[in-house]
């Protein structure tokens, strides 16, 4: 109840602002009206606030009105108005205006539509980045131009933080580069693209890494060579006898085992799923970002299997992500027993268990009354 009655005084103090003719308040107040904030929502009155603001030259204002008009929310549908407000604040540095301007122009006015597209994917704008991109694969002769299209691909599967829509990009770059449209061709980029637009949930991505790594396991696909797998787990022996065995080595002789552990990952090779998760860890550039999360997967992934190096991963893993009470148990009884890599420490054991018991979890508190 405190909470609704904060949001109230904070709508009444905005609204004060705004019919003092304060264009930034008043751009406020229609949004706080469009999303119910401190107050019933009502779109008629978040349009009225928006056209206030925006006669008085507030960009985002202007912004919100067009898209208003345009899908005739709060208004009546009026294209010729939503375009005078979408070009108003475009021009005046409205990133967003920018990008959907450009998409407003994509059938009829093809090459404005580049223009804005591409003026607002330089400002960051990862949608304008992607509607650029396609309109350079796919649009007029004149347009065509694969190799900025490549270019725009890669810069919006960098930016969105969005999976879904990132998954997308990286889909539409891995066809790009499994085609050689707009650079050579090149099927390891291709399946490495795919293979993070798959971990997304890309559908079609999901059935072209499934389909490739089958041809690379059975060499049904004469490009693919079986014995890759046995590559792989050479790496991976060397990497657990000599630490990053990778750091060193040229790149095309990385990305030769890095291919093979994909491959064998996806056929739910385990030591194939823990060299993934380490990549995550690392933010190596085979899979193009850093996550925690992400390597937790993997390492669950291989775990399943009783890897004793996943299992041990997994643990750290959430330990230093979060302080994970049945981690902090499983790693005491690593070092208790001296298993999965870890030396026989009673100390440690003793100092995890009661972490783990300080959280109230039962099998660290009982493992804290034995020691």
């Amino acid at each position: 109840m405190a909470m609704a009655q904060s949001d109230y005084e904070s709508f009444l103090r905005v609204q004060h602002a705004a019919a003092q003719g304060d264009a930034n308040a008043a751009s406020n107040l229609g949004i706080l009206y469009a999303r119910g904030d401190g107050v019933l929502r009502d779109l008629h009155e978040a349009v009225r606030w928006w056209f206030a603001a925006a006669e008085q030259g507030n960009t985002r204002a202007a912004f919100f009105l067009a898209q208003a008009l345009h899908q005739g929310e709060g208004a009546a549908k009026d294209a010729e108005q939503s375009e005078r407000w979408y070009r108003f604040a475009a021009e005046r540095g409205e990133v967003a205006a920018q990008r959907d301007l450009g998409i407003l122009y994509l059938v009829d006015r093809p090459v404005e539509a580049a223009s804005w597209l591409r003026l607002a994917a330089e400002q960051g704008s990862p949608g304008a980045a992607f509607r650029l991109a396609t309109l350079l694969c796919d649009g007029s002769q004149a347009l065509q131009d694969h190799d900025e299209a490549a270019r725009w691909f890669h810069r919006a599967a960098e930016q969105d933080d969005d999976p879904n829509l990132r998954a997308n990009w990286l889909w539409e770059l891995a066809q790009m580069h499994n085609q050689g449209i707009g650079q050579p061709r090149c099927q390891s980029e291709a399946v490495r693209l795919a293979g993070l637009a798959a971990d997304q949930g890309h559908p079609k991505a999901q059935q072209f890494v499934k389909r490739w790594a089958s041809e690379f396991r059975t060499g049904s696909n004469p490009e693919h060579a079986p014995h890759r797998l046995v590559e792989a787990e050479r790496a991976f022996q060397r990497a657990e006898q000599e630490g990053d065995a990778n750091k060193s080595a040229p790149v095309e002789l990385e990305d030769r085992w890095l291919m093979a552990v994909f491959a064998a990952s996806r056929e739910l090779y385990a030591p194939a799923q823990l060299q993934i998760g380490r990549l995550y860890r690392q933010g190596h550039r085979f899979v193009m970002m850093q996550s925690d999360e992400e390597a937790a997967q993997w390492f669950r992934r291989a775990g399943i299997g009783k890897m004793a190096a996943a299992q041990v991963a997994l643990a750290e893993c959430f330990l230093e992500v979060y302080p994970d009470a049945e981690a902090q148990y499983v790693l005491g009884g690593f070092y208790l027993r001296g298993e999965r890599g870890k030396p026989q420490d009673y100390t440690q054991a003793v100092c995890f268990f009661r972490l783990s018991a300080e959280q109230e979890h039962a099998g660290g508190l009982r493992a804290l009354a034995d020691c």
